[in-house]
């Protein structure tokens, strides 16, 4: 069967290849965007060859480089009406930024509402997630956008055909929802398919797609709720765990990404 990486590059492949504008064509349950993988059975079936090769094609077919239009940039351009940025993070298909007033501001292709700005509609240039303040940190997946509030709470929107906004729910959301029953979050990261945080007690929990046992629970059964790790060591990030690690002449640990 598919190596977990794989799924992880097909998820990506199949988000930069789809484009949509407004609420798009109706979708099956469990549908994800077009050419993507889905689960059938034990298996991941990869979507048309067509879409990934889309997908490896440069250039801002959905907006996702913000300077207002959908035309391909080889050089860097500066994106418009946007300024105070402290973080900024990629997902497959859009870009978001959290500003210094704690606001965050998304654009790119939003087919199944990953900008939070309440809309289905691509976005080619900044718009702000609706109703959101106090943010501390951004974390963004294939197609979908978490935040970690200022409180140690996680709202998350977008695609959530794996359960990964952590809401119980596997229905996509073009606004923040809360992950309910999630506190004292210290750190953030989302994965294509799976989400992961870790608490400030040291612990980690995970929700979403685990079909590789990526949340880490002894199962191989998906989540929409976070659920903890038994026997989680403590005091490494959530993206560093379970990853190969190479020692430097400086004596410091370096992660070994793409296994």
């Amino acid at each position: 069967r598919a190596r977990p990486q794989d799924r992880g590059q097909a998820l990506a492949q199949r988000a930069l290849g789809h484009r949509r504008t407004g609420a798009g064509a109706a979708r099956g349950p469990g549908a994800g965007p077009p050419g993507a993988p889905q689960r059938r059975g034990r298996r991941v079936v990869t979507g048309a060859a067509a879409a990934q090769r889309r997908a490896l094609r440069p250039g801002s077919i959905d907006g996702r480089l913000g300077d207002g239009t959908t035309e391909q940039r080889e050089t860097p351009t500066v994106v418009t009406g946007l300024a105070d940025v402290v973080e900024i993070a990629l997902g497959a298909a859009h870009t978001c930024a959290r500003l210094g007033d704690g606001t965050v501001s998304c654009w790119g292709s939003n087919g199944f509402g990953g900008l939070g700005d309440g809309t289905m509609q691509d976005r080619a240039s900044p718009t702000a997630v609706e109703g959101l303040g106090g943010v501390a940190q951004i974390s963004l997946g294939c197609y979908d956008t978490c935040a970690r509030l200022d409180d140690g709470t996680v709202s998350c929107w977008g695609w959530n055909d794996t359960g990964k906004l952590g809401d119980g729910t596997t229905t996509d959301r073009p606004t923040p929802t809360a992950v309910p029953g999630l506190t004292d979050v210290a750190e953030l990261a989302a994965g294509c398919a799976h989400t992961c945080a870790r608490l400030t007690d040291g612990t980690v929990t995970c929700w979403g797609d685990n079909l590789h046992g990526q949340l880490g629970d002894g199962t191989t059964d998906p989540r929409s709720t976070p659920r903890g790790r038994p026997g989680a060591r403590r005091g490494r990030p959530a993206h560093a765990r379970h990853q190969p690690h190479v020692r430097t002449a400086q004596r410091r640990h370096v992660p070994l990404l793409g296994r």
